[in-house]
């Protein structure tokens, strides 16, 4: 079955292939969350935003793993 764009894009922002265990896919997004994560980028307005897409590439994973059944 193939991913719809949004997990394609998704994947590819975490720097992932679709192949992807939901490990590695949550260690994937820890490390851009805590990169963007606005507490760490005083000052810049911009940080929130980039946090906030994080999030929703984390609900994203979140629907991929866990509403498939093998």
């Amino acid at each position: 079955m193939p991913l719809r764009q949004d997990v394609q894009d998704a994947f590819a922002t975490l720097g992932l292939t679709p192949e992807a265990d939901i490990v590695g896919a949550t260690k994937a997004y820890k490390r851009l969350a805590l990169q963007h994560h606005p507490d760490r980028n005083h000052g810049d307005p911009s940080a929130t935003q980039r946090f906030q897409q994080a999030c929703t590439i984390s609900i994203t994973f979140w629907r991929v793993f866990f509403s498939f059944t093998p």
